[in-house]
């Protein structure tokens, strides 16, 4: 019996016992719906991207980009959700838990953050400004290169810094930030007041999130994220190759059409020449 409690003690204590129990270095980020036109561009891939899939393990360099009337949704750990909406650009610059950044360089961003630890940091990138924060429900919007906005709904704190000084929000607070990089002084929420009800709604499906993440270790990710992705690009290649047999289809009955259209103006002048015979 001794030697059994011995034996548990050392397996207990070992690096895959303790991989298991302490939380991973990076996030496990996923997509986990899009509607719409959404594209994945890899870190170093193909600029066009692939063809967004919910479902997909994402990676630090990842750039997701959203056409109009489209969006995306991201998943930290199941334990925190993030919104893209449409025409966003967004891109997972640093995925380390402690110093997790965020890049979004046009578009609407909101998000619900689980409150993170003293050793953890969260920023998001814009062409004006940074926000920081510890665990909030917050949004962010670039309508143009040369202006940021950063809200705060009902909980949670932001610092939003620009070039030209800091400010810090609290519920129900948003701030712009123009190219001269100086936030505005605090206003109550006015440009985000119309997203209210889309982050509470976030609580919700947090619940549902929760419910069915399965934490999945870095070399099963990868064999995921392959799988997807091999899979949206093949679909991608089939519609292209559609695309270009149905062009071919038309292309080749304008051809025939412009042919039987010669053939009939051939036939009325040989008429004519014969005096209508």
């Amino acid at each position: 019996m001794t030697r059994l409690i011995l034996l548990g003690a050392l397996l207990a204590c070992s690096p895959a016992a303790r991989a298991q129990d302490e939380p991973a270095q990076d996030w496990d980020g996923r997509l986990t719906a899009v509607s719409g036109s959404v594209t994945l561009i890899e870190l170093g891939g193909d600029a066009e991207g692939t063809p967004a899939a919910a479902g997909t393990p994402l990676q630090e360099g990842d750039r997701i980009r959203t056409g109009a009337d489209s969006s995306a949704e991201l998943a930290l750990d199941g334990e925190s959700v993030i919104q893209l909406g449409p025409n966003a650009d967004f891109k997972l610059e640093n995925m380390h838990r402690s110093e997790t950044l965020f890049g979004l360089s046009a578009g609407t961003f909101l998000a619900k953050i689980k409150k993170l630890l003293a050793s953890q940091s969260m920023q998001v990138r814009t062409p004006t400004a940074v926000a920081a924060v510890r665990g909030t429900e917050f949004g962010v919007e670039v309508p143009s290169p040369e202006e940021s906005h950063v809200g705060v709904f009902d909980e949670g704190k932001v610092e939003v810094k620009g070039s030209g000084g800091v400010e810090n929000l609290i519920g129900n607070q948003e701030t712009r930030v123009a190219s001269d990089g100086k936030p505005a002084q605090p206003y109550q929420l006015q440009r985000f007041a119309r997203h209210r009800a889309a982050v509470r709604g976030f609580r919700r499906r947090l619940a549902v999130l929760r419910k069915g993440w399965k934490r999945l270790p870095p070399g099963a990710r990868l064999a995921r994220r392959k799988q997807i992705l091999e899979k949206m690009r093949a679909r991608r290649l089939e519609r292209l190759q559609n695309l270009k047999g149905r062009a071919g289809k038309r292309k080749d009955g304008k051809r025939a059409k412009d042919e039987r259209d010669k053939m009939e103006k051939f036939r009325e002048r040989i008429k004519r020449e014969r005096g209508g015979q």
